[in-house]
């Protein structure tokens, strides 16, 4: 499969500073989503961010997630309260 064309679901998490993403957090996530909407909402991966870019607003902003994470240009960076956790996105290899 071409990944140009690959459309699935990553979870990105942000964790209280004394937790980890571990195997059986991800199963339960996991386990969570499927029992409460479908199997096809269940998330390909799951990833701990250090932080989720927001807006000024305070909303997520899944659109620079999705820009960084498919190597394009970040637009609306001057709208974001915390424009460096884009870097962490931005370094991933997926």
């Amino acid at each position: 499969m071409n990944k140009k064309n690959d459309q699935r679901i990553i979870l990105f998490v942000k964790l209280s500073k004394d937790k980890l993403l571990d195997s059986n957090l991800i199963k339960k996530y996991k386990r969570h989503i499927k029992k409460n909407t479908t199997s096809n909402h269940v998330p390909k991966l799951i990833i701990q961010a250090p932080d989720i870019p927001r807006t000024k607003s305070g909303k997520l902003s899944e659109m620079s997630v999705k820009k960084a994470i498919n190597n394009q240009k970040v637009t609306n960076i001057q709208s974001l309260e915390n424009p460096l956790s884009i870097e962490f996105f931005q370094s991933l290899e997926l």
